[in-house]
């Protein structure tokens, strides 16, 4: 294993990752949720772009798996809310959905999403896709964590000097 590896492993490791489920079929969310859990994750849940927005400003979340065409508000607008909004721009969204248009696949990336997948699930693509989402977050955080430490380091020993 490398010295990246390991960084990224033990942050993982340590934490449970928490994933809001974002679909207008509850059959989908609770089939989803169930996939989650099984592999770890602490799951919360929305029916809609509307609720998921509200969701993910009232609760940190490491990662957002959303549908595209729901009611109120489309999987796509609320991937641009969250974006915009405080923590947005650090959190994965892995656009899950019936669509596999080129059109729908551009909505998506436009509107934030850093992974498309389209149902039906293929379960080992979701796990892997959310796996690398994950690992790329936390790898962020470390080298965000480092950045903040050699800043503290250098200014304690400018102010020695």
């Amino acid at each position: 294993m490398s010295g990246k590896g390991c960084i990224v492993e033990s942050v993982y490791l340590e934490k449970q990752s928490r994933i809001l489920v974002v679909d207008d079929s509850r059959s989908a969310r609770e089939l989803i949720r169930a996939f989650l859990e099984k592999n770890g994750y602490h799951v919360i849940m929305a029916a809609d772009g509307k609720e998921a927005v509200k969701r993910f400003r009232e609760e940190p979340v490491d990662l957002v798996l959303m549908d595209a065409n729901m009611p109120v508000v489309d999987g796509y607008r609320a991937c641009s809310e969250i974006r915009r909004g405080p923590g947005g721009g650090d959190c994965g969204i892995i656009m899950i959905t019936g669509q596999d248009d080129d059109a729908s696949v551009e909505k998506a990336f436009a509107a934030g999403a850093e992974e498309y997948i389209t149902k039906p699930i293929h379960w080992v693509v979701l796990q892997k896709r959310i796996r690398l989402s994950l690992d790329n977050r936390y790898a962020q955080e470390a080298v965000a964590e480092g950045r903040a430490r050699m800043e503290a380091i250098v200014n304690s020993a400018a102010d020695a000097i």
